[in-house]
């Protein structure tokens, strides 16, 4: 089953930091970097406030011990926030995609992109480049130009 971890994180840095990693590594699909947050907390018997940012890191359950183990090791605070929630309700092809990219960290084969539709195909006059002849000539075909070799 798929799932959402949230973390939240000191600043910018941290947040790619943390990101980067866990998607190079494969442990997560996706992750959204949400700056801007305001949180305020108890901290050594103080109420405290600070900017963060939040991670919205999605994957699948069996890889939520992984995932944590790598933002501790990370992470720049002494008691981190990581939160997982199962995915209960989802487009489904969304989900697929999830545990298809991290699927590989089990040893299944990587998430391919399926073939264009026909639709796009149509919409671009049929002409949809093959990627080891001419790269370049749906964008002369959708923008009217030779701009590009």
């Amino acid at each position: 089953m798929a799932m959402i971890i949230w973390c939240t994180v000191p600043n910018a840095l941290s947040a790619m930091k943390i990101s980067k990693s866990l998607v190079e590594s494969k442990l997560v699909a996706c992750v959204n970097i949400v700056p801007g947050i305001k949180s305020v907390y108890q901290w050594e018997n103080k109420i405290q406030e600070s900017e963060e940012q939040l991670l919205f890191i999605k994957t699948g359950e069996e890889l939520f011990p992984q995932v944590r183990d790598n933002i501790l090791k990370l992470h720049e605070y002494e008691v981190p926030e990581i939160i997982g929630v199962p995915i209960t309700h989802a487009h489904q092809p969304y989900l697929d995609w999830i545990l298809s990219s991290t699927k590989k960290f089990f040893g299944a084969p990587e998430y391919s992109v399926p073939p264009l539709p026909l639709k796009v195909a149509d919409a671009v006059g049929g002409k949809i480049a093959n990627a080891t002849n001419n790269i370049t000539e749906p964008f002369n075909i959708l923008t009217g130009t030779g701009l590009m070799p």
